[in-house]
C-alpha cells in the first residue's frame, strides 16, 4: 500500500491518509480531470488578464502545490490535486498565449525552445529528487 501507515514512508508521502494504491490513483486522476476544463476557461481569461495571465496561474499553481503538502484529509488532498490540475492547465494556456504574443511582437521563434525546457527540467529534477532522497533528504513528517 502506498501512502499507508507504517514504519517506512514512501518518497514524499505522509502516512496520515492511509490510501491504497487504487485510492491514490483515483485521487491523482483529479489532476488531468481538472486540467482540461481549466484549459478551456483560461483562454477567455487570457483575453481579460493579457500579460498577467501567466503570473496569476503560476501563483495559483504554487498555492495549489503548497496545499497538497498541507492537506489534512483525503478530501482536502483530492481537492488540492484538483487545484493543481486546474492551475497546471492554466499555465499551459497562459504560457502558449504569452509565447504567441512575444513571437508576434519580436518576430523570434520561441515555442520550440520553451517547450523543450519542460522535459529537460523533468529529466534533471526527477533524478535529482531521487538522489536527494537516497542521500537522506526528508520532509521530516514521516
Amino acid at each position: 500500500m502506498f501512502w499507508a501507515a507504517g514504519p517506512r514512508c514512501s518518497p514524499g508521502s505522509s502516512p496520515k491518509f492511509a490510501l491504497t494504491d487504487q485510492q491514490l490513483g483515483l485521487a491523482l486522476f483529479a489532476v488531468p480531470l481538472a486540467a482540461v476544463p481549466a484549459m478551456l476557461l483560461t483562454g477567455p481569461l487570457a483575453h481579460r488578464l493579457a500579460q498577467h495571465t501567466l503570473p496569476v496561474v503560476t501563483a495559483l499553481f504554487a498555492v495549489a502545490v503548497l496545499l497538497v503538502g498541507l492537506s489534512g484529509s483525503r478530501a482536502a488532498f483530492t481537492a488540492s490535486l484538483l487545484l493543481v490540475g486546474a492551475s497546471s492547465g492554466g499555465i499551459e494556456v497562459g504560457l502558449n498565449a504569452t509565447l504567441a504574443a512575444w513571437e508576434a511582437r519580436d518576430g523570434r521563434r520561441l515555442f520550440n525552445k520553451v517547450h523543450s525546457a519542460t522535459p529537460l527540467a523533468m529529466v534533471v529534477a526527477a533524478p535529482g529528487a531521487g538522489l536527494a532522497r537516497y542521500l537522506g533528504a526528508s520532509r521530516g513528517r514521516c
